[in-house]
C-alpha cells in the first residue's frame, strides 16, 4: 500500500537532503520510515523543478540584492552573536561576503538614527523647517493683503462705473 504525501512534506523532506547540513536519502528513510527509493526519486524530481533548483536549502534568494529588509537583519543579528572565527563558515553558508554584512550593519544603524550627525542633521532640518514655515506664513498674510486690495479696487470701479463719473487715466505718468 502507498502513502500519499503532501507537496509540502516532500519540500521539507528535500529540504532537509539539501544544503549545508544534508542528510543521505538512507539516512532519512531510516530516521522517517520513508522508502529510501521514494525520497531519492523526489530529489530528483525537485531538482528539475524552477522553485527547488533556485533554492535547494529554502534559504533567501541567491542574489542579496533581492532579499528583504527582514531577512537581512535577521542575518545581521545572528552574524553578530558569532564568534569572530565562526563568521567565515557563517557567510559562506548564506551566499555572503562580508562587505555586504559590514553595508548593512551601517544602513541599521543610520535608519535607527544612533548616531550624533543624524541627531545634528535632524535639528538643523527642523530649524529649516520653522524657518520656512515662518516665510509662507507672512506670504500668506501679503497674498490676503494684495487680494483685499483688488476686492476694494474691483468695487471702487464698479461705483464710479454706476455713476458714470469714472473714467481711468490713459496712460499716466
Amino acid at each position: 500500500m502507498s502513502a500519499t504525501y503532501t507537496a509540502g512534506f516532500r519540500e521539507a523532506m528535500v529540504r532537509r537532503m539539501t544544503g549545508p547540513t544534508a542528510q543521505s536519502a538512507t539516512a532519512l528513510a531510516k530516521e522517517t520510515g520513508i522508502a529510501q527509493p521514494t525520497l531519492s526519486r523526489w530529489l530528483l524530481v525537485a531538482s528539475t523543478l524552477p522553485a527547488m533548483s533556485k533554492q535547494h536549502d529554502g534559504g533567501p534568494p541567491k542574489s542579496t540584492r533581492q532579499w528583504t529588509a527582514a531577512e537581512k537583519l535577521a542575518v545581521v543579528t545572528e552574524a553578530a552573536a558569532l564568534a569572530p572565527a565562526d563568521l567565515g563558515a557563517f557567510l559562506r553558508a548564506k551566499g555572503l561576503r562580508s562587505s555586504e554584512l559590514h553595508a548593512w550593519r551601517e544602513q541599521i544603524v543610520v535608519a535607527l538614527g544612533d548616531t550624533k550627525a543624524s541627531r545634528r542633521k535632524a535639528k538643523a532640518e527642523a530649524g529649516r523647517i520653522k524657518n520656512l514655515e515662518r516665510e509662507l506664513e507672512r506670504k500668506d498674510r501679503r497674498l490676503r493683503a494684495v487680494e483685499t486690495l483688488l476686492e476694494l479696487q474691483k468695487k471702487v470701479r464698479e461705483i464710479w462705473a454706476e455713476e458714470g463719473e469714472f473714467t481711468p487715466p490713459r496712460n499716466a505718468p
